[in-house]
């Protein structure tokens, strides 16, 4: 089995069945994972058999049994150093397990692997939100957004981490930007203070995107005709989430990465047609259908992330109460929190 494949199966039927959950698809059933930890026990943790680990790993996790999955992961990990997504993947059934500190350190080994990996940086970002490392956190989810900025739910974690540090201002405006990528953010905009129900008008220099006149950011979905783009779209105005699984949609034309983010582009290199949808539209617009020749496209202009436009300019009281916990690990996190998205 490719190492890049992983669990892959497992993890996106569980998607479609909590498609926004937090952290980012760190979601195999609870049910499943509280009996494990009442009748698998530490012997789950036996060294698996060498061969085809990666397979081993995903049938365990069919079966719930996270704590053999992380068994044969570890294996794989062994087999194949080099791959930056065995190390995500045991990072995704660490945190299952409520093991904070080792999610992090095998999420941090996939950003090693893999730095311009947009995904890998907001689910590091993701981790050390929830281990209440604001500091760390923020880092990663500017880093993501200067590589990807259509990865929308590194939005919605800015968004979590401004509420929970009392910047209202930048909470507001991150929330808005992750709605405009397709990213239901309401459990959030419920928890602002009525006082920062309206956002604050950007700066002149905010409101103009960050490219210059000669590039354009933009997202890009071939779709199997007009029906399919308009089921798309309307998956997207619900908010579902789009950047890692696009390529997952029926809907969906052609393989995609990055959400269909395919970087920044002269106008002349766009087909005609294209350039006339989108290159007077401003950037976050909501994404639209465009027919070029034969081609039906969901597309959506973007703009570079400019970190200087998103710092913290000062400290007021926390809207959302981290409660700490006595020892490290993710009872710190996760449900004491609040912070899984349903």
């Amino acid at each position: 089995m490719d190492p890049r494949r992983s669990c892959a199966i497992v993890m996106s039927r569980e998607r479609e069945r909590h498609p926004r959950r937090w952290p980012v698809r760190f979601h195999l059933l609870a049910t499943l994972i509280v009996l494990l930890a009442v009748g698998e026990g530490a012997a789950g943790l036996a060294a698996p058999p060498a061969a085809d680990p990666l397979a081993r790993a995903a049938t365990a996790l069919e079966q719930g049994r996270v704590r053999r999955a992380v068994a044969h992961l570890l294996a794989a990990a062994g087999r194949w150093p080099e791959s930056p997504e065995v190390q995500r993947n045991l990072a995704l059934a660490y945190y299952d397990l409520r093991l904070l500190d080792e999610s992090v350190a095998a999420m941090r080994r996939a950003v090693a692997l893999a730095p311009d990996e947009a995904l890998y940086r907001m689910e590091l970002g993701a981790l050390f939100l929830a281990a209440d490392r604001h500091d760390l956190a923020l880092e990663q989810l500017f880093a993501a957004l200067e590589r990807n900025p259509g990865l929308g739910e590194a939005y919605w974690y800015l968004g979590r981490l401004y509420l929970e540090t009392g910047q209202l201002a930048l909470a507001r405006r991150a929330l808005t930007r992750a709605e405009r990528l397709g990213v239901e953010s309401g459990w959030l905009r419920d928890r602002l203070p009525v006082a920062a129900a309206a956002e604050a008008p950007l700066t002149a220099a905010a409101a103009k995107p960050a490219a210059t006149p000669e590039k354009i950011a933009l997202r890009l979905l071939p779709v199997a005709g007009q029906q399919a783009g308009e089921r798309l779209l309307a998956a997207i105005t619900a908010g579902e989430v789009l950047f890692e699984f696009a390529g997952d949609r029926p809907e969906v034309a052609a393989p995609v990465r990055n959400g269909g983010y395919v970087g920044m582009l002269a106008p002349a290199e766009l087909d005609p047609a294209l350039c006339r949808a989108i290159c007077e539209q401003p950037p976050f617009a909501p994404p639209q259908l465009v027919t070029t020749g034969e081609r039906v496209l969901v597309v959506q202009r973007l703009a570079p992330f400019d970190p200087k436009l998103w710092r913290p300019k000062q400290t007021t009281a926390p809207v959302l109460a981290a409660p700490r916990a006595s020892s490290p690990g993710l009872q710190a996190a996760g449900e004491a929190k609040g912070l899984l998205r349903s």
